[in-house]
């Protein structure tokens, strides 16, 4: 159990870190690219706020789903719908706990289970 809490207290702390630092940011900075190929601080926000939905499934599931290029559209798609800061951070923050409640699932036999990654 130790190492589980663990596993969520780094989580919670990396949540915090990262809302932190993009509410310091200046509006105008949230939508920058330096070039036209990079990606804005609001879209690896919108990124960060769906992972931990896709690991709770890793965790539920003892499995990961397959990476194609529709699922990553799918999941693309997802994020975009969610505009501002508030409405990333709420994501962030919901999905955040459904990612803690199935790390705190994962029965003790199942410790030391690899799942295979794409």
């Amino acid at each position: 159990m130790k190492k589980l809490v663990n596993i969520i207290d780094a989580t919670k702390e990396a949540v915090e870190g990262l809302v932190r630092n993009i509410r310091v940011m200046p509006a105008d900075r949230l939508t920058w690219q330096p070039e036209p190929t990079t990606r804005t601080a609001l879209d690896l926000f919108q990124e960060c706020a769906g992972a931990p939905g896709m690991f709770a499934g890793v965790l539920r599931e003892r499995m990961s789903q397959p990476m194609t290029p529709d699922t990553f559209q799918k999941m693309r798609e997802e994020r975009q719908a969610w505009k501002s800061v508030d409405e990333i951070e709420a994501a962030l923050r919901s999905r955040s706990e459904d990612f803690y409640a199935a790390v705190l699932a994962v029965p003790e036999a199942d410790m030391d289970v690899e799942v295979e990654m794409p």
